[in-house]
């Protein structure tokens, strides 16, 4: 096991070909929310951009709103 990067928004792992990714995005109330959130998700990809893996599992907190409504 091979640890990538560790921050406070998120921890990559590389056990063998599988990426693990955990992340902690920001809440909707976050001030800056979407400066973080774009700045969270670049550093991941700076941090995987030439590793070598098959399988990617991607979990965590997104802080995502749902929304119920259906297009139907």
């Amino acid at each position: 096991m091979n640890l990538i990067s560790l921050s406070k928004r998120h921890i990559i792992l590389l056990i063998d070909n599988l990426l693990l990714i955990n992340v902690y995005l920001p809440c909707t109330y976050t001030a800056d929310r979407e400066d973080e959130y774009v700045e969270c998700l670049a550093s991941i990809m700076n941090d995987i951009s030439e590793l070598k893996f098959s399988d990617i599992i991607f979990r965590g907190d997104l802080n995502m709103e749902q929304n119920n409504k259906s297009n139907l």
